[in-house]
């Protein structure tokens, strides 16, 4: 049975796995213009070569590549991607019904820490308000705590204060 990335934005932003990266058909019924890469595998699909129109006319890459281990010691992503994430993600957003698609192996907990990250900057949510947002979308949301404790400090950043409890965040699953 053919899976697809889940919807987080419609007619924009998808969530998916490294499978989905890489089939024809979602490819192609979703109109994939472009990828957040959120591991270590190689993109087959996009290469630096690829480029697309961003929303302020200007010539960007179709792969944004966030290598990144699915580890408990993984403590670069916040550091490193966060914001260098959402403004590749945020730039990619206009209305020309192209979509992008943030993907990791298991689109569970890379993927999901990258969106909740930009879910926080962009549409300035709580880490609470963007991770039930994304669990409505799909039920198991599940970034390591390495990646939560890193949302938290994102969090604190992008509000100037921390807002969201996350010692009972698994307990939103």
């Amino acid at each position: 049975m053919k899976t697809y990335p889940i919807e987080v934005i419609p007619g924009y932003l998808f969530m998916g796995t490294c499978e989905h990266a890489q089939d024809q058909a979602v490819y192609k019924h979703l109109k994939v213009k472009a990828h957040v890469n959120v591991s270590k595998n190689e993109d087959t699909r996009f290469d630096d070569s690829n480029k697309i129109m961003d929303k302020d006319q200007q010539t960007s890459a179709a792969i944004f590549n966030v290598p990144v281990d699915d580890d408990y010691e993984e403590r670069k992503i916040g550091e490193n991607y966060f914001q260098s994430s959402a403004a590749y993600i945020g730039a990619q957003r206009k209305q020309d019904g192209q979509t992008l698609l943030v993907y990791s192996g298991l689109g569970t907990s890379r993927a999901a820490a990258i969106v909740l990250a930009y879910l926080i900057q962009a549409e300035k949510l709580s880490l609470k308000e963007a991770w039930m947002k994304l669990k409505g979308c799909e039920n198991f949301v599940c970034p390591n705590s390495s990646f939560v404790d890193q949302l938290s400090e994102w969090e604190q950043k992008i509000h100037g204060k921390k807002i969201t409890d996350i010692s009972t965040i698994y307990a939103w699953n």
